[in-house]
């Protein structure tokens, strides 16, 4: 298949396990879980369940919320994924697992971007945000990769930093940045921070790593309405522009304003602008595809059961990454991919958010309810 049906992102885990226990993080929450059976997903399989579905394929996310670094078949995997000629495949990581081997294939161009989760330049404030961490290490881990790059005279994998931003770190923000460039990575993409849906306070290592004792998650929010977090994201996006840094930052659209039309132009060219660090055939795809889809996006306040497929680590498929409570649109242990995606479980989610019918599961959505800040 060419570019013109390559209009599906897939973002799947290889492994159910993670080395690390983020205190933002739904894993960490998880009760009555046996934490002695894990699944890693053998080349083999992955092979079987993608293979209608992969030819499809824009954009390769290999995890939606576990570590890939911790499957050891992970060399065989990428074989399957480059032989499939995915335009653009990325690998989000803690890179707490890199070994000298994983740090050779990654260079060796079977990952285009490596998305690493850091939320500090502050050894501090790092490990009491990603629990089970080591701050020198990771940075060491990275230093690594850019060596190899250097050496090799790789262009891949291009590194962008993940920083969920919350207030325990926001005032860290524009170090981070100087930390970035001190490094050579070029963007950092802020996710705006939410309370995991199985959140429970008492789970909290709390006095662990510099937490405090009272400290609550659910009070982490950030008002961006406020002038002054407004004002400050501003100069900090500024500042980074200045050294040649992308930073992604969640902001407020006036939607009412600016009007339905303006909110999308907004919106392409910050996608665009976003994917500066895509494939260049990644790039056409995502441009072809967008306008074929486009006059469903623009009736539409979230458009990811039309391009996005989520596949967690038990076989269930989802619809977006924020999915959850409630059932997934099927089981790859009981139909194909390319059949999910087309049944009636996920007709029935398109339905009901084109016609403002919204699943039980959207309703407390940030972007479906339009109460996200950023794009």
């Amino acid at each position: 298949m060419g570019l013109l049906n390559r209009d599906i992102e897939l973002r799947l885990d290889l492994t159910d396990r993670c080395n690390l226990k983020c205190i933002m993080c739904f894993m960490g929450y998880e009760a009555g879980r046996d934490r002695t059976r894990h699944f890693d997903m053998t080349a083999d399989f992955f092979e079987e369940i993608t293979a209608e579905i992969l030819p499809r394929v824009n954009i390769l996310h290999l995890s939606a919320g576990y570590e890939p670094l911790l499957n050891k078949d992970l060399s065989a995997i990428l074989s399957v994924i480059k032989k499939n000629n995915v335009p653009q495949v990325v690998m989000t990581s803690n890179l707490m697992a890199l070994t000298d081997q994983t740090a050779d294939l990654l260079t060796d161009g079977y990952i285009h971007e490596l998305h690493v989760s850091m939320d500090a330049a502050d050894k501090t404030i790092y490990e009491m945000i990603r629990q089970k961490s080591d701050f020198d290490r990771v940075v060491s881990n990275l230093e690594k990769i850019n060596h190899l790059k250097l050496s090799k005279k790789s262009k891949y994998p291009k590194i962008v930093f993940n920083y969920v931003l919350m207030k325990l770190n926001f005032s860290y923000l524009k170090d981070f940045v100087d930390f970035a460039g001190s490094l050579g990575i070029r963007e950092i993409n802020c996710a705006e921070f939410r309370v995991p849906y199985n959140y429970q306070k008492d789970l909290l290592p709390v006095g662990s790593r510099g937490l405090p004792a009272d400290f609550d998650l659910a009070d982490q929010h950030i008002d961006y309405h406020s002038p002054e977090v407004k004002k400050e994201l501003i100069e900090t996006v500024k500042y980074a522009s200045d050294q040649g840094i992308f930073l992604n930052v969640p902001y407020k659209f006036d939607v009412n304003g600016a009007g339905k039309l303006m909110r999308r132009k907004k919106q392409v060219a910050h996608l665009w602008e976003k994917s500066s660090l895509m494939t260049f055939r990644a790039k056409m795809a995502f441009g072809i595809n967008y306008l074929k889809k486009y006059p469903t996006y623009r009736k539409v306040s979230c458009s990811f059961p039309w391009r996005q497929m989520i596949l967690t680590a038990t076989g269930e498929v989802l619809p977006c990454c924020t999915w959850s409570g409630a059932p997934s649109m099927g089981s790859i242990h009981e139909e194909p991919l390319a059949k999910i995606w087309n049944n009636e479980k996920y007709l029935r989610v398109r339905d009901g958010i084109r016609n403002g019918n919204y699943p039980e599961a959207c309703k407390q959505c940030i972007v479906g309810m339009r109460k996200r800040h950023g794009i």
